[in-house]
């Protein structure tokens, strides 16, 4: 992907429908990081970023994200698990519209330290540029 490797890797996706919503949010971030590697699954936007690459479909994110320091994400139960798996601080931003409120109390019950959980109305950029700055400074992110 031919990123600068002594940078750390975030993963931003939306789950299997991706979201607009999360794309948006990562523009502002985007514009403001760049000392941190972004992947980021969308296919709603066009890297204008040295330091992201988007793709609108990974057939092997699990691989990216075993090689991930982070990740923002919906509050789907696949890609919750995913994040538990490989022990990723995240961002998790549920859906507002899934099946009885699903990815909301999917998330609530993810309750781990480093698992930051917002509804769309309580989110913003600067809240993703402050978490993502607080994690380097603890050294979680490598």
């Amino acid at each position: 992907m031919n990123f600068d490797s002594d940078k750390p890797l975030i993963t931003v996706f939306g789950g299997s429908l991706g979201s607009e919503f999360i794309d948006n949010l990562m523009i502002n971030v985007y514009d403001y990081i760049n000392n941190i590697n972004f992947l980021h699954i969308s296919k709603n936007i066009k890297s204008r970023w040295s330091n992201v690459r988007v793709f609108e479909y990974l057939d092997n994110l699990t691989e990216y994200l075993s090689i991930s320091d982070m990740a923002i994400s919906r509050g789907g139960a696949t890609s919750l698990s995913e994040i538990d798996f490989f022990e990723l601080p995240a961002i998790i931003i549920p859906w507002g519209n899934s099946a009885e409120n699903q990815q909301f109390l999917n998330a609530k019950s993810f309750n781990k330290e480093n698992i930051h959980i917002f509804t769309e109305n309580d989110i913003n950029s600067k809240n993703i540029i402050d978490i993502i700055s607080n994690i380097q400074k603890e050294k979680i992110m490598l």
